[in-house]
């Protein structure tokens, strides 16, 4: 069982991962699809030389903690590389609306972070596909719970994020 001892917290979910993995001595940019789709959107801190660390220093947690165990040898890490990727986006989660229960507010339009939910009143709110980083938030914050998932499937694997 791996135990660091530490408590991280951070506002940018990016750049506490990638922290969190840097610990650890993982490339989570290199090795991590959501990640480094995040960090192509720019939606977070991907650099570790940007980010603020308040406390114990990167380079002193790295000293103290165990590296994260990964699978070795080049022929796992090819396989687990492309396997890795095409899994990621087969099981993607997108959001799926259930107009039968549906109440038209357009707070999910409102709430997504990467406006790709459209919505004009009186009108169901459209999901596109194309842009949708799978953050969810449309579903946590939509009041009557008409947002559900679903797994992209083998569609996913023609995404380009």
């Amino acid at each position: 069982m791996l135990r660091w001892n530490l408590i991280l917290a951070g506002t940018d979910e990016l750049a506490l991962d990638l922290v969190a993995l840097e610990i650890g001595k993982f490339n989570g940019l290199k090795h991590v699809p959501h990640l480094k789709s995040i960090f192509n959107r720019g939606l977070g801190i991907g650099n570790p030389e940007d980010i603020e660390i308040i406390g114990m220093s990167l380079s002193d947690a790295k000293k103290i903690t165990t590296k994260f165990k990964t699978p070795a040898g080049f022929m796992t890490g090819a396989i687990s590389c492309i396997t890795g990727n095409m899994v990621y986006k087969m099981y993607k989660k997108m959001p799926v609306l259930n107009p039968k229960i549906c109440k038209k507010c357009g707070n999910c339009s409102q709430i997504c972070p990467v406006n790709v939910i459209k919505f004009e009143k009186k009108h169901y709110p459209l999901f596109t596909v194309k842009g949708c980083i799978s953050c969810l938030c449309c579903m946590e914050m939509c009041t009557y719970n008409a947002i559900n998932t679903k797994y992209r499937g083998a569609m996913g694997l023609f995404d380009k994020t």
